[in-house]
């Protein structure tokens, strides 16, 4: 009798284990598919808004109803008529004209359900699509406004459209600018894997690639293949990012996800990282549209130059002026790529080129601007009246002004 007792109860525990573990994946929450979400119409939505005075445009908007709490991106189109079936990046990349085009992409992203868009990027919108004339501006014009949720594994969705009405501003397009990615590692500077701004007195630590002369940017995001060429110790490990301060899994290219080709030897450890095989100079190239990497070995022409400077009219082409600091990817301590913060030309700008060592034996000049490869006596660079952050490496002569 006990036994029978004992088995009726194993029974019922076994039961109760298995009922209690189809109710626990009954009770699991899943991500729901929501098909929209609602983006709330702003109160200011039936006024006539002066985009010249308008600084930010302000925007509430519900969670869609994934079901669990799930991190979200959100980001904003405008449109022509509340629809999102053509924007103007694919008209252009199309070489389409840009009437046909329905929406554009707000470059701006929040990640609560609140959000404040600055006006000019409204404006850039708004001149891409209706594209205006300085003397034909409408004395009001009417567009929408459509949020998109975008989260890990969903597909982006869209928000209803919100009708505004303005009083729009002209604004001068021009081609974007062009998209930089950096290295960062414990091989790149003398900050191991620092990702902070170029105030740190020790140098920074993260590395820009330059632009080509031989590519053809994306007149939208600036997209295309940058490069540098670096040395790089055996064992050495880097990533790229994509800003200051960044290291979400989409500013971020590693070796696991984007290598296209690297030479034997290399490696991939189990962080993603470039692992280097052997030590020596290498070309590093980035498709940032692709978001591909390659590396190639290097044999060109290396010198080692103990100093930079950016002499030019505006100093009286002094060679010991505005001298340029040495940042990471190092031999010895010798270093390749070169910065200067804060660079300012008054007026309508100067001329100005890159000389080593105190004189004029090694210098570099260039026929374009913001960025280029200069050549060993080439003419004089004309940067206009700004302030700039300016980089140059001295392999291959490339160039980049960033104005501030």
């Amino acid at each position: 009798m006990k036994n029978i007792l004992k088995s009726a109860l194993l029974l019922i525990g076994v039961a109760t284990i298995f009922t209690g573990c189809k109710d626990d994946r009954d009770s699991n929450p899943t991500l729901q598919l929501p098909e929209t979400f609602v983006l709330n119409t702003p109160a200011y939505a039936n006024a006539l808004i002066d985009m010249a005075s308008s600084e930010t445009l302000n925007f509430t908007w519900s969670q869609p109803a994934y079901g669990i709490p799930v991190a979200t991106t959100y980001q904003f189109l405008v449109s022509r008529d509340g629809n999102h079936t053509y924007s103007v990046a694919e008209a252009t990349a199309a070489e389409k004209d840009l009437s046909e085009a329905d929406y554009a992409s707000i470059d701006a992203s929040f990640t609560s359900c609140t959000g404040s868009i600055q006006a000019s990027l409204i404006n850039t919108a708004l001149q891409q699509l209706f594209q205006y004339k300085t003397d034909a501006m409408p004395e009001t014009q009417e567009f929408y406004v459509i949020a998109t949720a975008t989260t890990g594994g969903a597909e982006t969705i869209y928000s209803n459209p919100v009708k505004l009405t303005v009083k729009p501003t002209y604004v001068e397009l021009k081609a974007a600018s062009i998209k930089l990615w950096y290295m960062i590692g414990n091989c790149v500077a003398d900050n191991d894997w620092d990702n902070q701004t170029w105030e740190n007195i020790a140098g920074p630590g993260i590395v820009p690639l330059f632009p080509r002369s031989d590519i053809e940017y994306d007149k939208v995001d600036g997209t295309g293949t940058i490069s540098t060429v670096a040395y790089l110790p055996a064992g050495g490990q880097f990533k790229f990012v994509d800003g200051l301060g960044k290291w979400d899994a989409e500013n971020q290219l590693n070796a696991t996800d984007h290598l296209a080709s690297w030479p034997a030897g290399w490696d991939v450890n189990s962080d993603g990282n470039f692992v280097v095989g052997n030590e020596g100079y290498y070309e590093i190239l980035v498709d940032t549209k692709a978001k591909k990497v390659t590396i190639n070995e290097w044999t060109g022409t290396v010198n080692n130059l103990d100093q930079i400077a950016m002499p030019g009219e505006y100093n009286g082409w002094d060679t010991n002026g505005n001298l340029m600091s040495g940042c990471g990817l190092t031999k010895n301590g010798q270093a390749h790529t070169w910065y200067i913060k804060n660079v300012t030309y008054e007026g309508d700008g100067t001329k100005v080129k890159f000389a080593a060592n105190n004189a004029w034996d090694i210098n570099w000049g260039g026929t374009t601007f913001p960025w280029g490869v200069g050549t060993q006596g080439g003419p004089d660079i004309w940067a206009p009246g700004a302030t700039y952050d300016v980089f140059l490496n001295d392999i291959t002569g490339q160039y980049y002004f960033m104005a501030k």
